[in-house]
């Protein structure tokens, strides 16, 4: 049995069996105790259950596919790939951030619009008093754009591709444009003066006021893409603002409102790629990926074995369009290890020095295998960190009859073979292998693959993938 719970507040759950027969579990709201005044409605976590009888590989493919399918967030209508974007902070190791200017931002446009991305974003300090002082002015600074956003997204578009910012609309601090006009739309943690407010998102007109910013941006020729970030704990602002008989009331009515602000940017732009952030992994739950189609699992970045770990952890229960990696190094171990997720491309593509042959080859291997990351996985080795371990998966698609296996030898494993049982197969077929490291290509029966199948990578600290597809013939 899975179980997924859908709230990005506070929740907890309570697991217990205590006969060893029958499992009790709750989740919810993390406190509450409340009453309700006449006519008055609040919402409580979403749960799912997921029952399944038989191999629990296989239940985790299949609640993967569940959610693909019935949950994670729609593009026009239809489950999307994983995405190819650059966020231009991480080409200078993610906190590039006051230095951008509508120059190096088109500058960077335009190198990464031949090597085919589907979109490019700016992250934090575009907007007036820059990062992390002008949350709450979301205007952009006319120091560094004087032209607003407008150039910056035509220019996406010119390239093919849509642009986007960053936004962390719950955060205002004080000073900023919201604090100084509206400070009735602030919660408050203390009676005394503050640094920083959480925006009361529970005001319908809070709601209007922040679709018609991002309504100002999604208007202009070329922009596509919200991307949203949260960095700070809200308990404390909900917390004192409940009455002892109201309990957990701030923030059931916040996350109403929240959810019913990001719907409403889903139905105005059912095309745009809306990805979501909360100081990493924080707020990856079942109601944010019903919303939000990327989601960054960690502000760690650039750490192979760390991304290979996190990648097969999120893998159990999400498809892995839903989460992504970045990347700024250009060798086959780091770009097989952000290979598994949406890819955020860090490289300085307008840096003379740039091998773009060698960027245009691997992008064009992850717009390649990339439908692979959306059918079932199942885990070859085990879960690992361990830099003298092997790590490897299997992303099968059963209705295509095809897959990949993304191996990794650690740089300190002494081992030069590991051995496994792929998944998924049809035991009375043959399938074709190929590998990407030599080009080699082998014939195996599907039975034979499933018993014991070899994977051999001859060097520490590298890596492989192996293609394979159902024969025709």
């Amino acid at each position: 049995m899975i179980v997924a719970v859908g709230w990005s507040g506070r929740w907890r759950a309570h697991f217990e069996c205590p006969d060893d027969k029958y499992l009790h579990v709750a989740a919810g709201l993390a406190k509450t105790h409340f009453l309700l005044h006449p006519g008055e409605r609040v919402r409580s976590p979403r749960s799912l259950v997921f029952h399944w009888e038989g191999d629990t590989l296989d239940s985790n493919a299949q609640f993967r596919q569940l959610i693909y399918k019935h949950f994670a967030a729609k593009r026009n209508g239809e489950g999307p790939l994983p995405v190819l974007f650059c966020n231009t902070a991480f080409t200078r190791g993610g906190g590039w951030l006051n230095e951008c200017n509508a120059e190096n931002q088109i500058s960077l446009i335009r190198a990464y619009g031949p090597l085919g991305l589907e979109a490019l974003i700016t992250d934090a300090g575009w907007f007036e008093g820059g990062w992390p002082n002008g949350a709450g002015n979301w205007t952009p600074r006319k120091d560094a754009y004087p032209d607003g956003m407008a150039p910056v997204a035509a220019a996406a578009q010119a390239e093919g591709m849509v642009y986007g910012l960053w936004f962390e609309p719950e955060r205002v601090v004080a000073g900023t444009w919201i604090h100084q006009n509206h400070p009735e739309w602030l919660l408050r943690s203390t009676d005394e003066p503050q640094d920083t407010y959480l925006l009361n998102l529970a005001l319908p007109e809070v709601q209007e006021y922040l679709f018609g910013v991002v309504k100002g941006f999604m208007d202009l020729p070329g922009f596509r893409f919200y991307r949203q970030d949260f960095n700070m704990d809200p308990l404390p602002y909900w917390a004192h603002t409940d009455a002892p008989d109201r309990q957990g009331i701030t923030e059931m009515k916040y996350m109403e409102g929240l959810y019913a602000y990001w719907d409403r940017i889903a139905a105005a732009w059912p095309n745009s790629i809306r990805e979501e952030c909360a100081s990493g992994g924080h707020r990856i739950d079942l109601e944010t990926v019903m919303r939000m189609h990327i989601h960054q699992k960690t502000d760690y970045w650039f750490d192979n074995e760390a991304d290979q770990a996190s990648s097969w952890s999120l893998s159990q229960y999400l498809p892995n369009n839903t989460f992504v990696t970045p990347i700024n190094r250009m060798d086959d171990y780091s770009f097989h290890s952000a290979l598994a997720s949406s890819l955020c491309v860090g490289w300085i593509a307008d840096a003379p020095d740039l091998d773009v042959q060698r960027a245009k080859k691997l992008l064009d291997r992850y717009r390649e295998v990339r439908h692979l990351l959306i059918g079932a996985w199942y885990p070859l080795l085990p879960y690992s960190r361990g830099l003298n371990d092997w790590i490897a998966s299997q992303y099968h698609r059963s209705d295509l009859d095809e897959g990949m296996i993304l191996v990794f030898r650690r740089p300190e494993s002494p081992h030069r073979t590991a051995d496994v049982s792929l998944h998924g197969l049809d035991a009375d077929a043959s399938y074709e292998l190929s590998y990407e490291s030599t080009g080699a290509k082998s014939r195996a029966k599907g039975a034979d693959l499933m018993e014991r199948f070899q994977l051999a990578v001859p060097e520490m600290h590298r890596s492989e993938l192996i293609l394979y597809r159902k024969a025709t013939d």
